[in-house]
């Protein structure tokens, strides 16, 4: 059996399930306490704590990240204290795992939200260049 760190958590990005194949959901990787992986990450009816190969079903990794844990890490805790309202602006997958992240390991994670950037410059650019056609 694979050592687990127990003192790690990942930050995985993966294809969003319902949603074209370029919208992407991040979620956060830990481990129980006998090795078990687990999933922790905002949906769009809220926070959300599964396991690893329910969380899986019908997706696929783009990347994973490690962190280790500087400060408190307790998933419950982090799911009764969430915001549960879930905001493609302002309170999305990607706004709650930077949140995580900067809480539990001390990293900054900004632009906290990098494919809402990536959209709001595309939507512009498509703006600009439907004004310049006209």
């Amino acid at each position: 059996m694979k050592q687990v760190d127990k003192h790690r958590i990942a930050l995985i990005t993966t294809n969003a399930l319902g949603f074209p194949p370029f919208v992407f959901h991040r979620a956060i990787k830990f481990w129980a306490t006998d090795g078990t992986p687990l999933i922790i990450h905002r949906t769009t009816s809220g926070v959300e704590i599964t396991d690893y190969g329910t969380f899986m079903k019908g997706r696929r990794i783009f990347r994973e990240e490690q962190y280790p844990i500087r400060f408190d890490f307790d998933p419950i805790q982090i799911k009764e204290t969430e915001p549960q309202k879930f905001d493609w602006f302002e309170n999305n997958c990607e706004d709650f795992t930077s949140h995580v992240i900067e809480q539990s390991c001390g990293q900054k994670k900004r632009p906290a939200s990098p494919q809402r950037v990536i959209w709001i410059v595309l939507f512009a650019l498509l703006l600009m260049i439907m004004l310049m056609i006209k």
